[in-house]
Parts: structure tokens; C-alpha cells; sequence
């Protein structure tokens, strides 16, 4: 569900699991509401972070 590197590893995952248990609880409850609302939502839930990452991604997919 997580970007994952060319060698097959999650940040986002190896991040994950390094939060306490409390702010891991909100995250998952912030996902869950990503997935109800779908594209309804909304700031404070969703920011757009900068950069262009998914679109380089797929890029090099198409590459390959």
C-alpha cells in the first residue's frame, strides 16, 4: 500500500513502525478516513507535500 523502493523496502513502513503506539493509533484512524471519504477530503487531513515523487515513479515503471 506503501512507495516502495527499487530494492524492495518501505520507509513509510520502517517509519511507521518506529512511532509510539498513540500517534501510530491516530495514523491508522487518519487512513481510515482517507479511505471513507475517498476524494472528498480535506485539509487538516490530506496536504499535498511538494515534489513531484509520484509522477517520477511512474516514469521510470514505464521504462522498465
Amino acid at each position: 500500500m506503501f512507495y516502495l523502493e527499487d530494492d524492495g523496502t518501505s520507509p513509510v513502513e520502517e517509519f511507521l513502525d518506529n512511532l509510539d503506539l498513540k500517534t501510530r493509533a491516530r495514523f491508522c484512524w487518519s487512513m481510515e478516513q482517507l479511505r471513507l471519504r475517498n476524494v472528498q477530503v480535506r485539509e487538516p487531513l490530506v496536504r499535498h507535500l511538494g515534489g513531484d515523487k509520484h509522477n517520477e515513479h511512474a516514469a521510470k515503471k514505464d521504462k522498465e
